[in-house]
């Protein structure tokens, strides 16, 4: 949390924001494919149960 303050004061704030979002990509990305894949399997589940 306190590296997140700062990048705040360092960078100001659209360039943390930039940083942050760059640091963690990776990790969005892995969770909206687990959460897509979920809603795959639901979704399939669902039409077979008709």
């Amino acid at each position: 949390m306190e590296e997140i303050i700062e990048l705040f004061v360092n960078y100001g704030f659209p360039a943390a924001i930039c940083i942050l979002l760059l640091t963690r990509v990776d990790k969005i990305l892995i969770s909206l494919v687990e959460s897509v894949a979920t809603v795959r399997a639901i979704l399939e589940e669902r039409s077979a149960k008709k």
